[in-house]
């Protein structure tokens, strides 16, 4: 007897858990009902009118915002190896979440009716007919785009070397940035409008920070556009139609400054409250994040191929044979003094240039500087610099040379910044190899310092100076909002330790979506099958008294067998077997 009660309850979760299993499979059921939302609030009809004769009369909204002294401090949150924030746009806003790209100029994103642009997204596409304040450019009006035929509305498009593209026109709309993840702010409420220092750190200020946004509705995309967690981009580099360019055009930020702070994570979130890994300051930079002084690189002259584009120069690259992490605060690991030269041939270093860019995820040198390298990193650990995965532990890894950076700076002392093997080696968790993120070529005709540069770094763009600087840092949203650290695996955790962050995740991610709701609305079939197995699960129960509360509370993992208690949100032991 006690062994069919074991038999009947492991088919009561095996049933449950099979629907569940499935369900998370289809991106319908997690990216397009659950999790893709579209927040409203109630719109008094008053208020809409008033918006569409304000439209009518100017042509687009004017901004109720002043300019703030304040800085706003925005949670940043990781993609697919890319880092993306949130935009809440329209009247009532809806959210949209944008790559983070210093470079490239356009703020886009789908709206209805793009064309098969995506079902990996983490909302639905803009819907301009639920916006009161939404405002299709005419010609007259066009930013960054060009009059089509029709003469009917701008049309704008940007294609990347990788493949990716997107094709669309231009509109505009109120829009603020950052705010809470989960839900959007009442357009409506009162906020603190005091512009004391760290006022823009509270998420319920984001409001006040809110002005009117031209930005591209994506009609069509290609490429890694359709694959992405994030729904669009956002471009930050120094053109008229960047973000923080038009909040300083239209008078929104007090100076023409925005940091970007960015850590990571060993994968990208599966739960819908997103983890922030790092911050976006918009006006300025928060001090409290820095760990180490800040040291600035002079921004050279502007390319023509490339204007509007953060170039630098390198003056020296040096190998610390003993590798670390910081070179700088109060607890370095990093002893400058012992590094070896690699390499000070500044027309061979900046050999096309060099930017650093927020939207390339990797960093690439000059293919001429491979030999070079080659040779140095031969000399002290005795193997090639791998150009593909390779078999190594953790340990191992962690020992290998920190790469320094000097770079240019306006004054006698130039920059030095650590690139450490947790920034140019990746871990894949599956294989527990490691590819590497630091490769030598001239495919994008440019040098490029990408995020894992950046990670772990308090970045300044200080376009008012001329000037980048850079602080070690932890990057730790949730330590600089409530105080409390962030509870984040260590950089050289191993393949095992994070298949089990990873498992607890999934576990929470199916705790998540153990509701009906969704599901019920989108499929018939499904909701029969769902209530089929319910109601034979609800049986057995009440003939055994055994299943009682596991139908839902528990959910078990098919690929592991293992259980997890979704209400204590915890693993539960020991594990069904």
């Amino acid at each position: 007897m006690i062994q069919n009660k074991r038999n009947i309850k492991r088919i009561c979760n095996y049933l449950m858990c099979i629907v569940l299993f499935l369900l998370q499979k289809k991106s319908f059921y997690r990216n397009q009902c659950c999790s893709a939302h579209i927040i409203n609030f109630d719109l008094m009809a008053e208020h809409s009118v008033r918006h569409r004769a304000l439209m009518e009369a100017s042509g687009f909204p004017t901004t109720p915002s002043k300019s703030r002294e304040a800085p706003e401090i925005i949670p940043a949150y990781q993609g697919y190896g890319a880092y993306y924030i949130d935009l809440y746009l329209g009247s009532p806003p809806q959210r949209q979440t944008v790559l983070v790209d210093t470079g490239s100029e356009n703020i886009a994103i789908p709206c209805s009716g793009c064309q098969d642009c995506g079902n990996t997204h983490t909302d639905r596409p803009f819907d301009p007919s639920s916006s009161a304040s939404f405002v299709k450019l005419n010609c007259s009006d066009c930013l960054s785009g060009k009059c089509s035929k029709s003469g009917d509305k701008c049309e704008v498009g940007s294609s990347y070397v990788e493949g990716s593209s997107w094709s669309g026109y231009e509109a505009q709309d109120f829009v603020y940035a950052g705010g809470r993840h989960d839900q959007a702010l009442d357009i409506h409420q009162d906020f603190n409008d005091s512009d004391d220092a760290f006022s823009g750190t509270d998420p319920n200020n984001a409001i006040k920070y809110r002005f009117p946004l031209k930005f591209t509705c994506m009609e069509k995309n290609e490429g890694e556009f359709k694959k992405q967690k994030a729904d669009g981009i956002m471009g930050l580099n120094m053109k008229n139609a960047s973000l923080w360019m038009q909040m300083w055009n239209g008078g929104n930020l007090a100076k023409r400054q925005f940091s970007l702070c960015l850590r990571r994570y060993p994968f990208s979130s599966l739960l819908k409250q997103d983890r922030p890994v790092g911050i976006m300051t918009l006006g300025g930079t928060d001090e409290r994040l820095n760990r180490s002084p800040m040291v600035f690189m002079k921004m050279t002259e502007r390319h023509k191929r490339r204007e509007g584009f953060y170039h630098v120069r390198i003056s020296k690259i040096y190998l610390s044979a003993e590798g670390g992490q910081r070179l700088g605060g109060s607890n370095p690991d990093i002893d400058f003094t012992k590094a070896v030269l690699l390499e000070d041939d500044k027309l061979l270093l900046n050999k096309d240039g060099v930017v650093i860019d927020s939207g390339t995820t990797d960093t690439i040198l000059s293919k001429d500087l491979k030999p070079i390298f080659d040779h140095a990193w031969q000399a002290i650990t005795g193997i090639d610099f791998p150009d593909q995965y390779i078999e190594i532990s953790p340990n191992q890894l962690k020992s290998w040379p920190t790469i320094i950076f000097q770079m240019k700076s306006s004054t006698s002392n130039d920059a030095l910044i650590a690139f450490p093997p947790s920034s140019y080696m990746s871990l894949d968790f599956s294989t527990g190899r490691y590819k590497p993120t630091l490769w030598f070529h001239d495919k994008y005709g440019t040098s490029i310092l990408g995020s894992n540069f950046m990670r772990s770094h308090n970045v300044l763009f200080d376009i008012e100076n001329g000037r980048i600087g850079m602080a070690e840092s932890d990057c730790d949203y949730n330590e600089l909002i409530s105080g409390e650290k962030s509870n984040f695996p260590d950089v050289y955790a191993n393949a095992k330790e994070v298949k089990q962050l990873l498992q607890t995740e999934h576990m929470q991610s199916l705790c998540e979506d153990k509701g009906a709701s969704c599901f019920i609305h989108q499929s018939i079939w499904g909701f029969t099958a769902f209530l089929s197995i319910a109601l034979i699960c609800i049986a057995l129960m009440e003939v055994y008294h055994h299943c009682k509360g596991s139908f839902v509370y528990i959910t078990v993992d098919l690929d592991t067998n293992k259980s997890f208690d979704c209400e204590r949100n915890e693993d539960m032991l020991p594990t069904l077997k």
